[in-house]
């Protein structure tokens, strides 16, 4: 079934089902019936039986009991005649019987075992005869007022209630069939008519390209309430689609800016060093200023490549569990002796060894970022402290911390997008981009941590990253 539709599995399933309750409901019916059927001609059989023993009683002579007897077992027309025995306990004489001891339904009648019971009364119902239903039978035997105990055996043919069984049971066919049929029917119909919102929203999807993502949606396509929520969630997807274009295109627009910048200037430069070539001094001058530019788009090409690389995580090393407290103190002693050149200083406090499992170059250029940024913007000649904890509840806060607090609020919710910029400071002449934050924010998430950040002229600015902790040796 894997290469069926969803309508002809949940039809054929359904079908299954409805087919196995009417064929349960057909036998039981069927059983019931015939059960039923049987107990009345049980009930015609002793009614016969003790018609023929009332008529005993009366002591009628041979030829009136034989005419009682026809009369009480006359049978309607078309019905095959009745089987009887009729004799006393202890003779071996026949008082009456519809077939001599030496034919075939005479001997069955003569070979029956009694019925069960102590005492002289007592009754058995058979199906006896050639054919086990060919007949209907019953033994009853009871005292009559002279004190002898007669016994009688009627047998009524199976013929006419089986016929009827046979057409009941046609009949449960054909309804059963019948209702099978309709159910399949409707049941495809109203999968059919339930899976339109289904086709809908497939039609409109077919439609949508880049171009027009966002006049592609299916919110207002009309759905039951159990397909809502997948309406609603195409419709997110689409969304979301169409917001990642924009950033796409919105980070192509800015690299290619960010890219065009320094090549402008350093095709200047170049022009001014063609034009100094009997200078050697304004030549040099313009070889340095183009070896800046030329760093500066290393810079962000390496940057670029680093965000498609956090887009890719298969492209990456694989993590390893680490001291973050060692790599840390690694970090810091390289930027405080960057900062020792301005007067600054770089320190790190943390109470004990913490183990993270992760990418070490990826969490160097993270904890990088963030240090380098606190002695770039930070005042000059300041401290920036980077402080490490667990925070008992399997995370570790790394917080980097430095006394410029010039970051304004509204700038807050938008410090980590791709080549956003604050406009003070924070710019092109310090060599920023825009990229480093949102670099450290996809680390960090992708070690499955975040990043956040406070930032006022009192308290300074605090970039707070949370990592989960490696867990315990054994665990």
């Amino acid at each position: 079934m894997s290469g069926w539709s969803l309508q002809w599995r949940v039809s054929v399933l359904v079908s299954i089902l409805v087919t196995v309750a009417v064929a349960a409901i057909c036998v039981v019916a069927y059983h019931e019936m015939s059960e039923s059927w049987f107990r009345n001609v049980e009930k015609v059989l002793r009614a016969e039986a003790s018609g023929v023993l009332a008529a005993l009683d009366n002591g009628d002579e041979a030829d009136r009991l034989a005419r009682a007897v026809s009369s009480i077992l006359e049978t309607t027309q078309g019905k095959r005649p009745s089987l009887f025995r009729v004799w006393i306990e202890g003779s071996s004489r026949d008082l009456l019987a519809s077939d001599p001891a030496d034919s075939k339904r005479g001997r069955w009648l003569r070979s029956v075992p009694p019925p069960d019971g102590p005492g002289p009364v007592s009754s058995r119902a058979w199906d006896t005869g050639e054919h086990r239903m060919e007949y209907r039978a019953l033994w009853l035997r009871r005292p009559l007022a002279s004190g002898e105990v007669a016994n009688v055996i009627v047998a009524e043919s199976n013929h006419y209630l089986l016929h009827e069984l046979e057409e009941f049971r046609n009949i449960l066919l054909i309804v059963g069939g019948v209702t099978l049929a309709v159910v399949v029917v409707m049941l495809a119909g109203t999968i059919r008519w339930g899976l339109r919102p289904i086709r809908r929203v497939a039609e409109r999807l077919r439609t949508v390209t880049a171009r027009d993502l966002h006049g592609g949606g299916v919110g207002d396509v009309k759905a039951p309430v159990e397909l809502r929520p997948f309406v609603a969630s195409t419709q997110a997807m689409l969304d979301r689609l169409a917001e990642a274009f924009e950033r796409e295109k919105g980070f192509t627009a800015n690299a290619s800016h960010e890219l065009r910048t320094p090549l402008s200037v350093l095709k200047s430069s170049l022009q001014a060093a063609e034009m100094a070539a009997g200078s050697p001094q304004r030549l040099r001058q313009a070889v340095r200023e183009a070896l800046e530019d030329v760093d500066r788009m290393e810079r962000l090409i390496e940057q670029l490549l680093v965000l498609a690389r956090l887009d890719r995580p298969h492209e990456s090393e694989a993590p390893e569990e680490m001291d973050l407290t060692e790599l840390l103190a690694g970090i810091v002693e390289v930027y405080d002796a960057r900062a020792a050149r301005s007067g600054g200083t770089v320190v790190l406090t943390a109470d004990s060894p913490v183990r993270v499992r992760g990418r070490r170059e990826e969490l160097e250029r993270l904890f990088g970022n963030l240090i380098d940024n606190g002695v770039k913007y930070g005042p000059e000649g300041g401290t920036v402290s980077v402080g490490l904890d667990a925070d008992g509840g399997g995370d570790v806060n790394v917080r980097i911390h430095d006394d410029g607090g010039d970051i304004p609020a509204e700038a807050l919710p938008h410090l980590f997008d791709r080549f956003y910029r604050v406009d003070t400071s924070r710019s092109r002449d310090n060599g920023g981009a825009g990229l480093g934050l949102a670099i450290a924010m996809g680390i960090a998430r992708r070690h499955g941590g975040d990043i956040s950040i406070d930032s006022t002229p009192a308290a300074g600015t605090c970039v707070t990253v949370r990592l989960p902790a490696a867990p315990p040796k054994g665990a």
